[in-house]
């Protein structure tokens, strides 16, 4: 049940969330990535996939999370094993409408910390935040280096 009392938040962490994807996106392409999608949703998958990229030969998807404090701690920890493994299924949804030689794939993390003291915000982009192999899920610590 959504209350006026509740909508303000909503769209102010809706806000908040597209600033986060923005900063991801300008801070993936000018390290180089080539923008694929953003908030792609596939038709089996429920779960939306922020960013699609390429890292050269990768795919790569991207969950972008962003922190405008740090009451709710760590925006890595905020990507748990439920999470990951939705994330999964909507890339398996995005592999099965694409060429079966889209090359390897990686699942990637950018967490957008905070602003300091000069509102600044740092950004972190954990490489290989997670991975799928053969046979079952195998999830990492996204707080690992990038």
């Amino acid at each position: 049940m959504t209350t006026q009392a509740n909508r303000p938040m909503r769209r102010s962490s809706t806000a908040a969330g597209k600033r986060g994807e923005h900063i991801a996106e300008r801070y993936l392409t000018d390290h180089g990535f080539t923008i694929i999608a953003r908030n792609w949703r596939g038709k089996r998958s429920r779960h939306e996939i922020d960013l699609i990229v390429r890292d050269g030969e990768t795919l790569v998807f991207v969950e972008v999370k962003s922190a405008r404090t740090r009451a709710f701690g760590d925006p890595a920890t905020w990507i748990g094993p439920r999470k990951q493994r939705a994330i999964i299924a909507a890339a398996r949804d995005y592999l099965s409408q694409i060429p079966a030689d889209s090359g390897p794939v990686r699942f990637d993390a950018v967490l957008i910390e905070p602003a300091d003291s000069d509102g600044q915000r740092a950004v972190r982009h954990v490489k290989a935040a997670f991975v799928e192999e053969e046979g079952g899920f195998v999830g990492q610590n996204p707080c690992g280096p990038d």
